[in-house]
């Protein structure tokens, strides 16, 4: 399932997810599963039809990513994968982070990362004053953003989302 919140020119995507790391570092085998949060670069395009057509929204490069992921083999609910991507690059998101707050209540941690999105854009962009009414809204719609990433776990918690592929 995928969740977007999007703006004029940035957007906050949530996405169940199960995953199996073909390279996996030790301590890191075995699939993985929950939800992962980006913020992306948001495009909106002409219309093609009529003046009443809708227009082509084109959700672009992840910025940056959180994967609140626990291993399958720890069970439902479990915190042991969760890290972040700071700096992505060219939708790559480099080495895994790990932080202490991320495990001890991913929620209150994502929340402080969406309330300082201007600091996670101005990592990407030369002149963040150009999204500053997305950032405004950004901020304003933390509450929404974040109950919808909890409604996504606990649907992932309960086996409803993040199953294993066929």
């Amino acid at each position: 399932m995928n969740v977007a919140y999007l703006y004029q020119r940035l957007g906050i995507v949530i996405e169940d997810i199960y995953f199996v790391e073909p390279n996996p570092d030790p301590g890191e085998e075995g699939p993985e599963r929950g939800v992962r949060v980006e913020v992306r670069h948001v495009e909106n395009q002409p219309k093609s039809g009529s003046r009443y057509s809708a227009y082509p929204i084109d959700i672009r490069t992840a910025i940056w990513r959180a994967d609140l992921l626990g291993s399958v083999a720890a069970g439902p609910g479990a915190r042991d994968r969760m890290h972040y991507h700071p700096g992505m690059v060219d939708d790559e998101p480099g080495d895994r982070q790990y932080a202490p707050a991320i495990t001890a209540d991913p929620l209150a941690w994502l929340t402080s990362q969406i309330e300082q999105i201007e600091q996670i854009v101005a990592a990407k962009v030369p002149d963040v004053t150009e999204y500053d009414s997305d950032l405004r809204e950004i901020r304003r719609q933390v509450p929404v953003i974040v109950a919808s990433v909890a409604q996504m776990m606990e649907q992932v918690r309960r086996g409803e989302l993040a199953k294993e592929p066929a």
